[in-house]
């Protein structure tokens, strides 16, 4: 009896973890027990364990199995995400391997056969909800309720097919063929755009200096005066020339020490009013905000921004939906965490990008508690990708974003979808979610509604939901030149979803973006000078097929926005280029005259403005320049400006 005790107890330890297997072998040795009416033997209840451990090996192995990364046992399971307006929001998809190692011998596609899934039926019942978060089920409460998912039979509906001219705006084209280049820039950020900074930023300028009941007698702001459109334009291409010329701080842009030495700035502006000018640059009206909208101050200039976007250019036959992160460590309550980015903080985009890079539609992400109901995955892509639906175009979206829900949609609009899946989506076959494939083997399952998801087994599992493609497999090449086998759908996978990472790529080259900006002028100089010059730089290339770098590109935008070549603006002096000779040829004396006399410089101007009997009563000195014709007297400051900035 002692043997049987200690027996059963190793038994209750190694199903400690499991309650219901526990429950279970409670239940059988109970019931074994009272149909005896005896206790059983060591042999009985040894036979009795062996029973129940092979009638519930594959429920056992369901339920202990956890995992939800759909990977290798090494592989570390990603948190879920949500659109929460916390600092711990991360995004990854599973790695569709260009480099799988995968022989042909070890393929064997199983989902094409007659015969259904080994351990499933034809028609499986429903997923249960394993999500804890409401947007990882992609808004899909009720598209799971009658899920009927089967072989695939190819009953993919066939939908509208894609007929529309890509690339620039035909109207638009003709127009930008024949001129210059930067005028591609200059289509997507218009006047209309430059004119409206200024108004905002003038608006903004006059209520400071009005809240400012005590301003220092040293304040830049006593130096203020209205701005216009040309020179908010100088101050976004001093911005871009930053970027392509890196210093240290904006200050030593300015600089006249021979290390710094650049006259590209000072031929510009000066470097007090471009900081003033930075310091007032504004976007929308502070005092017009009702409802405490967190993106007022840089919504109105967005709209602006993204119609011009979407007026300019037809986007490709494939898009790609992905968010972005513009880098931000300050405090802000929208700013987000996503460690698989190279900057890991800042403020999240939602981009909507055609093959190539070019950006269509995005959206910059406020919070989720703010925003309820239009920051969940599906509700972002809808509202992202509504300007070219009912078109046949194809979505590339990775696992944060792919639902059946979603696919559902989007089959009603017209569009198909392509995209990494995670496991624990509402609506998914359990049976092809929890069976165990070798490498190189493929499964799929189809539901009554065409949505086709395959389950492929590379370097590690990988899931996918495609409305465009079968399960059968092509030839491609890895990057060892070696043949290899994938499922249909991972091709234009692959090559459609880097076109959000040739975006990021393109802005990150020589980004005008400093740590002192505030986040709405940091949004602000990363949608004008990055975003927007690269999808001009695609235009550019794509409608004159000019082979010009993004460097040369930025250059003439640079150029043409400082207006810095031949404008005959003038640069700001530089004592030490000066020759020596020349400063010392005029110097200053003391008359030993005891009639004082007035500046003549001063005198000339006083005269000119108020008359000579305002001018006859400035103050009188006794210092002149012995080097001048005459000898005229000259104050300090008078002396210093005529005889080092202008000819005598």
């Amino acid at each position: 009896m002692e043997r049987q005790l200690v027996l059963m107890s190793v038994y209750v330890y190694t199903f400690r973890r499991n309650r219901r297997l526990l429950l279970l072998f409670f239940n059988v040795v109970c019931v074994s027990t009272m149909s005896r009416n005896r206790a059983l033997t060591q042999k009985e209840l040894e036979e009795e364990i062996e029973r129940i451990m092979q009638n519930l090996s594959d429920e056992a192995s369901a339920l202990e199995d956890d995992d939800d990364s759909i990977a290798d046992s090494n592989y570390e399971p990603i948190d879920d995400e949500s659109s929460d307006s916390s600092d711990t929001n991360s995004t990854a998809s599973p790695m569709l391997a260009q480099t799988a190692d995968t022989n042909d011998d070890e393929l064997s596609v199983t989902s094409g056969t007659n015969s259904p899934l080994p351990g499933s039926s034809a028609a499986s019942a429903p997923m249960p909800n394993t999500d804890t978060d409401d947007n990882l089920a992609g808004n899909a409460g009720a598209a799971s309720d009658n899920m009927i998912w089967s072989i695939p039979t190819g009953r993919q509906p066939v939908l509208l097919p894609f007929t529309k001219q890509t690339g620039t705006e035909l109207h638009l084209a003709e127009l930008l063929r024949e001129g210059p280049l930067e005028m591609f820039y200059f289509s997507l950020i218009n006047d209309s755009i430059f004119q409206y900074i200024a108004d905002q930023t003038n608006l903004y300028a006059t209520q400071v200096i009005t809240d400012e009941a005590d301003v220092k007698g040293t304040s830049r702001l006593h130096n203020w005066f209205p701005t216009d459109k040309n020179e908010i334009k100088k101050v976004f291409g001093l911005l871009s020339y930053m970027g392509i010329v890196k210093m240290p701080n904006i200050q030593a842009c300015w600089s006249r020490e021979a290390m710094y030495k650049n006259s590209m700035a000072s031929k510009v502006m000066t470097r007090n009013r471009f900081e003033l000018l930075l310091r007032m640059l504004h976007f929308a009206d502070n005092q017009d905000n009702p409802d405490n909208e967190r993106l007022h101050k840089i919504q109105p200039l967005i709209d602006k921004i993204v119609y011009n976007f979407k007026t300019s250019y037809e986007p490709s036959e494939t898009c790609c939906i992905d968010e972005s992160l513009i880098p931000f460590r300050g405090r802000l309550i929208m700013r987000q965490y996503i460690r698989n980015k190279r900057h890991k903080y800042g403020i999240k985009v939602f981009k909507l990008c055609s093959k190539g890079g070019y950006t269509y539609n995005f959206k910059i992400y406020a919070g989720k508690k703010l925003d309820q109901g239009h920051t969940t995955p599906t509700s972002v892509v809808m509202s992202l990708f509504e300007p070219i639906l009912d078109s046949g175009r194809t979505l590339i979206t990775d696992n944060w974003y792919t639902s059946v829900d979603l696919a559902k949609r989007l089959m009603d609009r017209q569009t198909y979808l392509i995209g990494t899946l995670r496991k624990n989506r509402r609506g998914l076959p359990k049976d092809l979610v929890n069976k165990k494939l070798k490498c190189g083997e493929i499964a799929a399952l189809e539901n009554q509604d065409g949505v086709r998801v395959i389950f492929w087994n590379d370097k590690r599992n990988v899931l996918v939901l495609s409305t465009k493609h079968s399960n059968t497999t092509v030839d491609t090449t890895n990057r060892r030149q070696k043949t290899v086998k994938k499922p249909e759908a991972i091709v234009p996978y692959n090559s459609g979803k880097s076109s959000v990472d040739i975006s990021d790529q393109m802005t990150a080259y020589q980004t005008p973006l400093r740590r002192t900006f505030k986040w709405y002028r940091k949004l602000a100089v990363e949608i004008i000078l990055n975003t927007a010059m690269v999808n001009a730089w695609i235009m550019c290339k794509e409608t004159v097929n000019a082979r010009i770098s993004l460097l040369q590109f930025r250059k003439a935008v640079t150029y043409k926005l400082c207006q810095a070549q031949d404008d005959g603006l003038a640069e700001q002096p530089d004592v030490e280029m000066i020759p020596k000779r020349k400063r010392q040829k005029h110097e200053m004396g003391k008359s030993d005259y005891k009639k004082r006399r007035p500046c003549s410089r001063c005198y000339e101007k006083v005269r000119a403005e108020k008359g000579w009997k305002e001018a006859r009563n400035l103050t009188r000195g006794r210092y002149y320049c012995k080097g001048c014709n005459g000898e005229p007297f000259f104050c300090l400051s008078c002396f210093n400006k005529f005889h080092r900035y202008e000819t005598p």
